[in-house]
């Protein structure tokens, strides 16, 4: 719009000067009508009458700003344009729950493996390991998310029930509340499950994964986001509320992890002209 609005400036810039000139032009006529209105012979008013019966110039095409272009559907228009620019996640982590060794992002999307740091002494918080907590739980419909692990060698990831005092939580099993697929840095490519399921499927240059839950069918399983295919899958009573369930660890206790990261979802507009 504001090229346009400069550009249009330029188009009246210029009308301007030829109104200028004509100004000047019609200030030389009234003063020359002056000198004649003096003189006995009134026939050149008919002349003056036929010049000033001429029809006033048009508008000259595409000098007026096409408004409905620029406010037709505003608030549609500025829906749209933030979609490219606000990145929006199926939930955030819950720092309540988050381990004393892990490094929450200000947006609460990624979560790395730092140096233990001092936290509060509550029932939410994980205290024998490093693990976290998404900040939404589910119990019914079916729900899908995806996990960016690029560069993170020791990773959990999957949905637990909110253990009753989690601070006392060692046991991370399914009879426990647990269900999960990881990568330990001593298994190399390898695949472990919290049923203790060690897969031959090898997670190599693995960067996303998908996690979808089906609570009404009571199956969780796990695929590889870019290449589509199957890692694992639980088919388990899961018994109520479950919440996305994440463990960073580290390669080496003096390097710190690649932070581990829920990705935007993808959003997208469906226009549908009424019949």
């Amino acid at each position: 719009m504001k090229e346009e609005v400069s550009r249009k400036r330029g188009l009246i810039k210029g009308k301007i000067k030829t109104l200028t000139e004509d100004h000047s032009s019609l200030l030389w006529e009234v003063t020359q009508l002056q000198t004649d209105l003096q003189e006995e012979d009134h026939s050149f008013l008919l002349v003056r009458e036929l010049a000033c019966t001429m029809e006033p110039e048009a508008v000259l095409p595409g000098v007026l700003i096409d408004v409905a272009k620029y406010l037709g559907s505003l608030q549609y228009k500025a829906w749209k344009k933030m979609l490219e620019i606000i990145k929006a996640v199926p939930f955030s982590l819950d720092p309540n729950t988050s381990a004393g060794w892990l490094s929450i992002s200000d947006n609460l999307t990624s979560v790395a493996n730092r140096s233990y740091g001092l936290a509060v002494n509550n029932r939410e918080r994980f205290y024998c390991a490093p693990c976290i907590l998404g900040s939404k739980c589910f119990s019914q419909s079916l729900h899908t998310w995806e996990v960016e692990v690029t560069g993170v060698k020791d990773w959990r990831i999957g949905v637990a029930k909110r253990p009753d005092d989690a601070r006392r939580s060692f046991l991370h099993r399914p009879r426990s509340g647990f269900w999960y697929i990881g990568r330990r840095a001593v298994d190399g490519d390898k695949c472990h499950t919290s049923n203790l399921a060690l897969l031959e499927t090898p997670l190599e240059n693995l960067r996303r994964i998908q996690v979808e839950l089906n609570c009404d069918e009571g199956e969780l399983s796990f695929r590889d986001a870019e290449r589509q295919t199957h890692i694992y899958a639980f088919h388990e009573n899961f018994g109520g509320e479950v919440f996305p369930y994440f463990y960073v660890g580290r390669q080496k206790p003096s390097i710190p992890s690649e932070p581990l990261r829920i990705c935007p979802l993808r959003v997208l507009i469906k226009e549908i002209v009424p019949m």
